[in-house]
């Protein structure tokens, strides 16, 4: 510092170097952030969507039940057919 008391020009690229770093980390830091909050909501949105299709599996089991759990298109081909 005794340079710029006396009035000499100098060069304080310590300080530039400074701040880029800095900027470089808050920057990734910031990234970070925004990356992590987009796998959040993905993920989330994915658990929704296994939630909206866990009833519609459940409700199509159920009406396989009460329709007596004949399964296939209901022909009359198996083994019970031929007793009619």
């Amino acid at each position: 510092m005794a340079a710029q008391t006396d009035g000499a020009v100098t060069l304080n690229y310590g300080k530039f170097l400074n701040v880029c770093i800095d900027f470089i980390f808050v920057a990734l830091a910031v990234y970070l952030c925004f990356k992590l909050l987009r796998y959040v909501g993905k993920s989330a949105k994915q658990k929704g969507a296994q939630a909206m299709e866990e009833p519609e599996s459940q409700l199509e089991a159920q009406q396989a039940v009460a329709q007596g759990g004949k399964g296939g298109s209901g022909t009359g081909t198996g083994a019970g057919a031929a007793r009619s």
